[in-house]
């Protein structure tokens, strides 16, 4: 069963991927795309974890197939309490 997938699309922290990875999930860091960018690649993905720099409208949504949580840490010790994204197989 593959990994649920993450895409961090805001600066955070770096242990912010590091949680993530800890709980089983394959992360990646991609910063600063524009809208048509982050609509491009988000159907990989299971996971969106954002701060303030990235406006998730209703058009990078409906390109989010796969996309089961988004998240906004306020700070890494918030991510830490958040539970493991499982695959979906398993909701």
């Amino acid at each position: 069963m593959a990994k649920p997938k993450v895409l961090i699309s805001d600066k955070m922290d770096p242990n912010a991927a590091r949680i993530f990875e800890e709980r089983g999930c394959d992360v990646d860091v991609i910063t600063g795309q524009t809208p048509d960018e982050l609509k491009a690649i988000i159907g990989q993905y299971d996971g969106l974890a954002i701060r303030s720099s990235t406006k998730v409208t209703p058009e990078i949504l409906e390109a989010a197939t796969n996309l089961k949580v988004i998240t906004a840490p306020a700070s890494v010790s918030t991510m830490s309490i958040f539970p493991p994204l499982r695959p979906r197989a398993s909701w």
